[in-house]
This record gives C-alpha cells, structure tokens and sequence, in this order.
C-alpha cells in the first residue's frame, strides 16, 4: 500500500519537539476517520555518522492512500505553512512505496500557497495512476 508522509525536515528536533508533537497529534486526531498514524521515531546512531551528525527523527504523519482529497492536501499545506512558521523549520512531503521506497514529492515552509497543494496533488496522483 502507498502511504503518504509529511515530516518535519531534519533532525535537530530537541528543543520544538513538544510544539511539533502537540501539532501532529492534533492533526491525526482530527484525521481519524483516514486511519492517520502519529510518528515520532528517532532512528538509532549509526557508527558511520560523524561526532557532529545527527541520527535521523521522523516526526509527523503517514495517511494510508489513494484516499487522500484534494481537500486534504489543502489542509495539509495550510497546517506545515503555520506549523513552520511556529517553528522556522521546514516540512517534507512524500510516498512511501509498495517496494519500501520513498519519494519526496514537495518541501513546504512558511510561505508554501495553493500552488504547493496543487503540485503535490498531480504528483501525488500521477505516482499512484503510473504517469
């Protein structure tokens, strides 16, 4: 099954982890009816990271597809746009393949408009049509 994800982009998430925990639980609650899954995994160290590297978080949502609405991209656009502004940091919008493959498909900041939900959205629709 394709799943859709948003997450916070990188991985220096110590000190706006309540903010974006609160945020995303708010979002999946509301979301339930579209089996909407929190996610908050910080991955282990791995020995080949520099002193200075940071090991991989993932915080934010995956929502099973192909049931995602234009509707809800719109939402989704509008929630990392406030959310990033709250933050200063950046989101990462993709899928998550069949194969356990994944495929960024758009960044949203503070400034991310319609125009963002709408590139997301034909992409997001020729990934699972096969254009």
């Amino acid at each position: 099954m394709h799943t859709l994800y948003c997450y916070v982009d990188g991985s220096d998430n110590q000190a706006i982890e309540p903010v974006l925990v609160d945020a995303f639980r708010a979002l999946v609650s509301d979301w339930a009816q579209y089996c909407a899954v929190f996610v908050n995994h910080q991955h282990e160290r791995k020995p080949d990271l520099a002193p200075d590297d940071l090991n991989d978080w993932f915080i934010g949502l995956n929502l099973p597809l192909p049931c995602v609405s234009q509707s809800q991209i719109d939402q989704l656009v509008l929630f990392a746009k406030a959310l990033a502004g709250a933050t200063g940091r950046d989101f990462v919008v993709g899928i998550s393949l069949p194969s356990g493959l994944c495929e960024d498909l758009v960044f949203l900041d503070a400034n991310a408009d319609e125009t963002e939900g709408l590139r997301l959205y034909t992409r997001l629709e020729a990934v699972l049509h096969g254009a």
